[in-house]
């Protein structure tokens, strides 16, 4: 389970310049679900650095690689079901 917070501002991605939290020590992936596309934004230990600003589709396996691994914490696009 997580330790703790890890907060900062989101480098990159659709997040840029946007505040960011995880609960898990890698990052979190940033799903749009209704869009089939995903970014994983990885901590650097004082903000969210976006791994590639192009999205990549849902079902990849980076995505659930990420998912699964319990380091990365899973984030509902903010924009999603609009």
């Amino acid at each position: 389970m997580a330790e703790h917070l890890h907060e900062g501002v989101c480098r990159g991605g659709p997040l840029d310049g946007q505040p960011g939290q995880s609960r898990f020590p890698k990052g979190f992936l940033l799903v749009d679900r209704p869009a089939d596309r995903c970014w994983i934004y990885e901590w650097t230990g004082s903000e969210f650095q976006v791994r590639d600003p192009q999205p990549m589709p849902v079902d990849t396996a980076k995505r659930w690689r990420a998912a699964e691994e319990a380091t990365y914490d899973v984030v509902a696009a903010p924009w999603a079901g609009e």
